[in-house]
């Protein structure tokens, strides 16, 4: 059957990129540790890429499957449901990791935005405090402990 052999070598591919989805998701969080935008910025696309790549092939692989379960009485042979039983559970790992990143990046943008928020409004108080003088010349009090 030259479609099982299709399915599988497909999957196996499915498989594969999945792994190498996992990879660059694992690189993207080290990236973000050394805080290299264009590192980030090329994972970022790679990752896309991948996707990509896993989402035109599952229209093949979905049409190549339906055609041997077709053509078994809706059985399918038991390599390709094992491999298919593979891509499911690596593409909801790959999908739980991905989200893991997203949420970890959203929380780290959100602390780093609080954080220069606040270095704002203390800059803003030195700074103003410099200012408030009623007559140019006259000795300036600066409260160090607002």
């Amino acid at each position: 059957m030259p479609d099982v052999v299709t399915a599988e070598l497909l999957l196996q591919e499915q498989l594969d990129d999945l792994t190498r989805f996992r990879q660059v998701v694992e690189a993207q969080r080290a990236v973000m540790r050394m805080a290299d935008a264009g590192l980030l910025d090329t994972f970022s696309r790679e990752a896309e890429e991948i996707a990509a790549t896993v989402a035109s092939r599952e229209v093949r692989l979905l049409a190549i499957r339906r055609a041997i379960q077709q053509a078994n009485a809706g059985r399918e042979p038991a390599t390709v449901r094992s491999l298919a039983a593979q891509v499911d559970r690596a593409r909801a790992l790959a999908a739980s990791e991905a989200s893991a990143l997203a949420s970890s990046m959203t929380t780290d943008a959100a602390t780093a935005a609080r954080e220069l928020e606040a270095t704002s409004r203390q800059l803003g108080q030195v700074l103003g405090g410099y200012s408030r003088q009623t007559a140019p010349g006259q000795p300036l009090l600066i409260n160090r402990r607002a």
